[in-house]
């Protein structure tokens, strides 16, 4: 059991006086989406360094002009024959600014933009505008920006070389581009522009929505933010329909309140100009929580009880009428934390009471939730009560259905981290299972971990301001997940390390103590790790070609330096990436190392350094996930050569007949530990005076499961049950009850994406109580970074 750092029982603190303040809280959603710009992850480098200078230190970028760093650059600077870089150094001279955005263009660019700010309080009182063309090497400051401050920029995820930047001076002035920072053209809204979200459709990249916070009026442009018009008055709440789920893709859908005070949902077709009312019978909602996520939108109803899901959750499914979503316990006065809503499902985190939240999984349409998983890591009710949701939850982006969570054990005592265990799902939570720990550390000793009573932990979270996710994946790479944890009973921050898996998660490697930094390059076949913090003397990034089982370094500064992150371009397919970090002399200016691993690795892979890899679910035996066997060309471990950024991946995709992993606990049942269905909630109508007995259907398929044939007869046929025997929910979250002895399985599914920090740059003025995880249909790779002074 850890016990929290002075500054987070600081931070706790006031956010405990924020809530005392407040009135008392209704339950709330939390979607985590909302904190970030659309679709496009933001990572945020913070660092506290202990020095002599008075100056706070956290420039990430910087050259240094004395004869000193001229020889510690000529000594790191390796070339080929051919005069190509492996490592080439960039700074930005006289460029004082204590934070910085970093973003990789890509689409067949090797453009990168970086905006530099100085930021006193909330106030940017000067910045800069850089662009390169060569991938890093250079980079120009923009003249157009002389004499401007700009406070922020907006990306596209669709279209990435369009953007737009905010003035800082003149809140009502944009400056717009089209050709990825090359130009600019400035424009004077009659607006506030609290609020840029740009569509989430290819076709229409270039139509914004506007938001002013201060008149609450919805505008629309459809021209990269040249040309406005209102769409409506009396907005709360509003968010771009999401492509390919059968909607019409130029929607906003939004919140309009009338002049007697009532909110309801409509939609505004900017095709058309016209507008319309979602689900007229829906009645009155909670302003303030409209999400729209895939085939699903979520709101909360006006006027219903506060521990009550009568009639309070709502979920339209496809569009159409809202319907009650059913929970299996009624205890939900806190909060509702939206995870996943990309398997034809809803993956939600419920935080019941203060150290109880479970994980439910709902059936496709969104309305019936069964519990997965009870007692997973949540944030203090503090964060919850002010729309920070935090819990222990991870989706592996290449294997559908599988996830991780980190599973509180033991007594919870306040001011200190709870001991935790990581479990992993293969198949969408209807089994959860401990994590084997390798039998050998990293210099080849014996671990002496065995289960049951000894595990691997993984530490990993998911929420509205996490700065670090700690896990690693990308579909682009598939099997590879990198984690930092430990092995032992439970969780333990002083032991841990890097650890490396290539065949999903089901089992681990021990790589470098240290290196907390990760990420992977060409397609998986690159492991590159770094220190995040400071290296005295000599500056080192590690990779590996093998798939983790070993390691070799780089140097990358012949002195010392502070390394912050490590950024790459979007998709894990290219050989290139950036540290940033400061050296500790000549006032800290920014500086990045630009790496190019292709001299290092010298060949491309050739037909021998491959084999075919299926994923499977190793704990039920089955070569199949969510109903189907695919195999994956991987390259060898043991071929240490390159796959290059055009190469695609051989695969083949084949249907499985239905078996037990293809089902899961039907709503009324709980998973228990053993993978058995426990009966905890029964149609009332049919327990009566005259009827001590019920009909339910245990199981359900799961969703997503495209599996034929099999026991689906068993699985899918009503049982009785006697109305006695239900099980009492208990302060676990699971009944004690009688339960149903036929194996259950349910599928979730983790996306590991780390090797930088992440920060969800606000798009909100106020906090909403119902948020959602980030949207992942617009890109999976983390790629716009921040640096910052603290």
């Amino acid at each position: 059991m850890a016990k929290l750092s002075l500054q987070s029982l600081i931070l706790l603190a006031l956010l405990g006086i924020v809530f005392a303040s407040g009135a008392e809280q209704s339950s709330s959603f939390v979607h985590l989406a909302d904190q970030a710009e659309e679709g496009l992850d933001v990572f945020k480098v913070e660092f506290n360094p202990k020095n002599d200078n008075a100056k706070s230190i956290g420039q990430v970028l910087a050259k240094q002009k004395s004869q000193k760093f001229q020889d510690a650059e000529s000594l790191v600077r390796n070339r080929r024959a051919d005069g190509s870089d492996i490592l080439t150094t960039t700074a930005l001279i006289n460029d004082s600014h204590n934070l910085a955005y970093i973003f990789y263009v890509g689409m067949n660019t090797n453009t990168i933009l970086i905006l530099t700010l100085t930021r006193r309080s909330s106030t940017v009182i000067s910045s800069y505008f850089y662009r390169s063309t060569d991938s890093g090497r250079t980079f120009v400051r923009s003249s157009f920006f002389n004499g401007k401050v700009t406070s922020a920029w907006v990306l596209n995820g669709v279209d990435r070389n369009k953007l737009i930047l905010k003035d800082a001076s003149n809140p009502n002035t944009i400056y717009t581009s089209s050709d990825a920072g090359k130009t600019f053209k400035q424009k004077n809204l009659l607006f506030l522009p609290s609020i840029l979200r740009y569509s989430r459709v290819a076709a229409r990249s270039g139509f914004i929505a506007g938001y002013d916070s201060s008149t609450k009026i919805l505008w629309v442009s459809k021209n990269n933010g040249i040309d406005w018009q209102q769409a409506s008055k009396a907005v709360t709440r509003f968010s771009w329909a999401f492509p390919n789920v059968g909607d019409d893709s130029s929607r906003i859908y939004y919140e309009y309140t009338n002049s007697n005070n009532i909110t309801s949902i409509r939609y505004y077709t900017t095709s058309a100009m016209t507008m319309g009312v979602l689900d007229g019978a829906m009645g009155p909602v909670v302003p303030g929580n409209l999400i729209v996520s895939n085939r699903y939108i979520f709101t909360l109803k006006a006027g219903t009880s506060l521990n009550s899901t009568v009639d309070f959750l709502y979920v339209s499914y496809q569009r159409g009428a809202f319907q009650a979503a059913q929970f299996p316990i009624t205890l939900l006065k806190r909060g509702f934390l939206i995870l996943e809503t990309v398997d034809n499902e809803v993956v939600m985190a419920v935080n019941h009471q203060s150290n109880m939240t479970n994980l439910y999984i709902s059936d496709q349409r969104g309305i019936y939730f069964s519990q997965t998983i009870s007692r997973i890591f949540a944030a203090d009710d503090f964060y919850w009560a002010i729309g920070f949701a935090r819990v222990g939850f991870y989706r592996i982006a290449s294997l559908p259905g599988s996830y991780m969570v980190n599973q509180v054990v033991g007594t919870v005592t306040p001011g200190f981290l709870p001991s935790m265990v990581t479990k992993i799902t293969f198949n969408k939570g209807g089994s959860w299972h401990s994590i084997q720990a390798p039998t050998t550390d990293r210099f080849n000793r014996p671990t002496n971990c065995k289960l049951p009573a000894c595990t691997l932990h993984i530490n990993f979270i998911s929420g509205v301001g996490v700065t670090n996710r700690g896990v690693y994946s990308s579909n682009a790479a598939p099997g590879l997940v990198l984690g930092f944890g430990s092995y032992g009973k439970v969780y333990s921050r002083a032991n841990a390390t890097l650890y490396t898996s290539t065949n999903g998660g089901f089992s681990w490697t021990q790589s470098s103590p240290t290196n907390n930094v990760f990420t992977a390059l060409d397609h998986g076949s690159v492991i590159l790790t770094v220190g995040r913090g400071t290296q005295r003397n000599k500056t080192y990034v590690n990779y590996s070609c093998d798939g983790g089982k070993s390691f070799q370094s780089v140097l990358i500064a012949n002195q010392t330096m502070t390394v912050l992150t490590i950024t790459t371009e979007p998709g894990s397919t290219s050989l290139r990436a950036s540290v940033y970090g400061f050296y500790h002399i000549n006032n800290f200016e920014w500086v990045i190392a630009n790496l190019n691993f292709q001299p290092l690795l010298k060949r491309k892979c050739a037909a021998n350094d491959y084999y075919n890899w299926i994923p499977s679910d190793q704990y039920g035996g089955s070569q199949c996930l969510l109903g189907a066997r695919m195999t994956y060309q991987l390259k060898k471990a043991a071929s240490c050569c390159f796959n290059g950024k055009n190469y695609t991946r051989p695969m083949t995709y084949q249907t499985c007949a239905c078996t037990k992993e293809d089902f899961q606990c039907n709503y009324g049942f709980a998973t228990l530990p053993n993978g058995t269905c426990q009966a905890i909630k029964m149609n009332s109508s049919q327990c009566t005076n005259t009827s001590k007995t019920f009909t339910a259907v245990v199981y359900r398929k799961t969703p997503g499961s495209v599996c034929t044939g099999g026991p689906q007869n068993i699985y899918l046929t009503q049982k009785t049950f006697s109305c006695t025997t239900l099980a009492a929910i208990g302060s676990n979250g699971l009944g004690a009850g009688a339960y149903v002895a036929i194996f259950a399985s349910i599928a979730v599914v983790i996306v590991v994406v780390v090797g930088y920090v992440l920060f969800r740059h606000r798009i909100e003025t106020q906090l909403s109580s119902f948020r959602r995880r980030k949207d992942e249909y617009l890109q999976e790779d983390l790629d716009h970074s921040v640096a910052e002074k603290v």
